[in-house]
């Protein structure tokens, strides 16, 4: 330390007071920090500055001073002898208390060490204070490397279960869902290729390579429909469109059908997808199922609602209930329980009792009794009805379809007609009252010509509003009448080409209507029996035996 050497800056010391819980003040102390300025120093405004030359030495208690050769507490210059830890990652010296280093001297030994990176600059300007306690400097830190971060996968179909609340606020777990729809190269998952890693330098200046993340490889994680992208190699897609697979292992794949491994229940959830489904349980009650082909039941169906693009397969019933099972294709099952059906075909290998089927198509079932049946083309049963006397309705030959059309024709026909015929007295009486109005406004004086101007112009708003609502309704008269007549001539046109055959025994009562007129009251038992309809459209009955 030379002297005039500017050594530091003090800043006055700033205090809060505070009160009491009477409110009575509490000064707060402050420290004097001129008092930490000894011999060699002096205080010139704000700045400390020293007054001979020598050794800047601070002591335990943190007074400040500078030391002269003369002065009995001289500290020694310290030799600096550098250890460099086994890794190479760390340069220390050790200090006594009231020594310090020459910083010529430091430079020169780092030099030797052969120290060239991660210098301590700051530890190092402490050294060449003398303090009055032993220390450590650390003369420099190496930077250890950062390893890689390791490939990751991210798959992009979220398979956590969807669920919905019902109208107070409870989850809905019948409408709980796990069941992943994907289309056709829609992406399934995407890779995050390892990082090399950042290496490090010890403090002798020599590279520490930095071990890699570990990769890995898409083909890991391939399953059945699932493919790379062949414009992206770090993606994988659907080959096809199907049910989105992910295992527990990481693996994912699309299944080109739904299979369900147990019972439609809890579980499982309602579905609704486009692809085929296989269940090898029931379908249990409350629950529903939809797919826009085919859809195979091992085991029941309980009272839920069933609805297939294709084909309805059931391999042991369906039990009775309130919800609807259709498809457009067949229904096929051992036997049916009071349901609504409405299907292409319907077959029965056992009975249907107390359905009410629609099917544009055929019917086959071993016995049929109770309920309503609609059939367009060909019904063969064993037995219709039954000897206990259930009362059962057949309809052969009358597309359920065009039926449901022609039903709605008919309303709306009459419903038109109605209103035609309301508005006809109502034209005509407006009409009459615009002309009267306007005949009374032509013989009117001038005071009383603005008030039937008036009545006039509102009578003949009237009659055209009347006469556009009837016009309006004489229309659909018109449009609904050609309906009927359409209808009523693709049903009758296909009736001649329906049938109903027993080949057991038509027990009374039933009630058999083919096409849209004819209909037959079964009194007395028949057997193995085919009614149709003759030229005349009336039911001829043949004998099959």
């Amino acid at each position: 330390m030379e002297k005039d050497q500017r050594v530091a800056y003090f800043q006055d010391a700033h205090a809060t007071d505070g009160f009491d819980v009477f409110g009575n003040v509490l000064s707060a102390p402050t420290k004097d920090l001129t008092s930490l300025i000894g011999h060699g120093l002096e205080l010139r405004d704000e700045d400390v500055y020293a007054t001979q030359n020598g050794i800047l030495v601070i002591d335990a208690h943190g007074h400040w001073s500078v030391l002269t050769p003369e002065d009995s507490d001289e500290p020694l210059a310290s030799q600096v002898n550098i250890t460099i830890s086994p890794d190479r990652m760390l340069a220390t010296f050790h200090l006594e208390a009231h020594s310090f280093v020459d910083s010529r001297d430091l430079a020169d030994a780092v030099q030797q060490a052969g120290i060239s990176y991660g210098l301590e600059h700051h530890e190092l300007r402490k050294s060449i204070l003398a303090l009055p306690s032993d220390r450590v400097i650390c003369v420099a830190k190496g930077r250890s490397p950062r390893p890689g971060s390791d490939a990751s996968i991210e798959h992009l179909i979220n398979d956590q279960l969807d669920y919905d609340f019902d109208d107070i606020g409870n989850i809905d777990f019948k409408a709980s869902t796990q069941i992943k729809n994907v289309e056709e190269l829609q992406a399934l998952a995407r890779i995050t290729p390892a990082q090399a890693g950042t290496p490090g330098m010890d403090v002798l200046g020599n590279r520490i390579e930095a071990d890699p993340g570990k990769d890995i490889t898409l083909e890991d994680f391939l399953e059945e429909g699932a493919i790379i992208n062949p414009e992206d190699p770090q993606q994988i897609v659907a080959a096809y469109a199907g049910i989105y697979k992910k295992h527990s292992n990481g693996k994912i794949g699309v299944l080109p059908c739904l299979e369900i491994n147990g019972d439609v229940d809890m579980s499982v959830g309602n579905i609704d997808t486009p692809h085929p489904v296989f269940i090898s349980g029931d379908i249990k009650q409350g629950f529903t199922v939809k797919s826009e082909s085919d859809i195979n039941v091992s085991g029941l169906i309980e009272d839920a609602r069933v609805s297939a693009g294709g084909n309805i397969t059931v391999a042991k019933g369906i039990l009775p209930g309130k919800q609807r099972i259709k498809a457009r294709g067949d229904i096929a099952a051992p036997y049916i329980r009071e349901r609504e059906i409405k299907a292409r075909n319907v077959i029965a290998t056992k009975s249907i009792r107390r359905c009410t089927i629609f099917a544009s198509g055929n019917l086959e079932a071993h016995e049929v009794f109770g309920g309503e049946t609609h059939i367009n083309n060909f019904m063969t049963v064993v037995d219709l009805g039954s000897h206990k006397g259930h009362r059962t309705s057949v309809k052969v030959g009358l597309d359920p379809y065009i039926n449901a059309l022609l039903t709605h024709a008919r309303e709306q026909y009459h419903q038109a007609y109605d209103e035609c015929e309301a508005l006809k007295s109502k034209v005509l009486a407006a009409s009459k009252r615009a002309q009267d109005r306007a005949h009374v406004y032509q013989e009117a004086d001038a005071d009383s010509a603005m008030q039937l101007h008036q009545q006039a112009a509102r009578a003949l708003d009237e009659s055209k509003s009347l006469s556009e609502a009837y016009a309006d309704a004489l229309e659909r008269v018109q449009r609904y009448s050609k309906a009927l007549q359409h209808h009523r001539m693709q049903l009758r046109d296909q009736q001649h080409h329906s049938s109903l055959t027993v080949t057991g025994t038509l027990y009374p009562p039933c009630k058999i209507q083919i096409g849209l007129d004819a209909r037959y009251r079964v009194e007395k038992p028949l057997s193995q029996v085919q009614l149709s309809l003759d030229q005349n459209g009336h039911i001829k009955i043949l004998d099959q035996q």
